[in-house]
């Protein structure tokens, strides 16, 4: 027999494993992080990660969803496990000074070229 406690914990938060954020973002996301993996070197896990160490490849990888698929902040915040204002933060980084950057022009110009081929 299960206790009191047990029963409203089950209630609340269900019977079944809550499913990581990255198992409901939309395919297309999805290549554009398996392209940005391939390009930047960083692991896709990493991609997805709550760690500042690459933020850069994630930022890039939100823009490109965000500029080249037309997704919402949302959907891609979701993607990303993060909130919309993050990706906004990360589009406008690079609508203002990413593409003056040499390293990050030559990788969004090669992740471009990856997806568009």
């Amino acid at each position: 027999m299960t206790s009191v406690l047990e029963k409203i914990i089950l209630n609340v938060f269900g019977k079944t494993k809550r499913q990581s954020p990255s198992m409901h973002y939309d395919q297309r996301i999805e290549h554009v992080v398996k392209v940005t993996s391939e390009v930047t070197g960083v692991p896709i896990l990493d991609l997805l990660s709550k760690r500042r160490l690459n933020a850069d490849e994630r930022h890039i990888a939100m823009y490109l969803s965000v500029r080249l698929l037309g997704c919402s902040y949302p959907e891609v915040g979701r993607a990303f496990g993060r909130d919309h204002t993050t990706v906004m933060y990360a589009v406008k980084k690079l609508d203002k000074r990413g593409r003056g950057r040499t390293k990050t022009t030559r990788i969004l110009k090669e992740i471009e070229q990856c997806l568009s081929a």
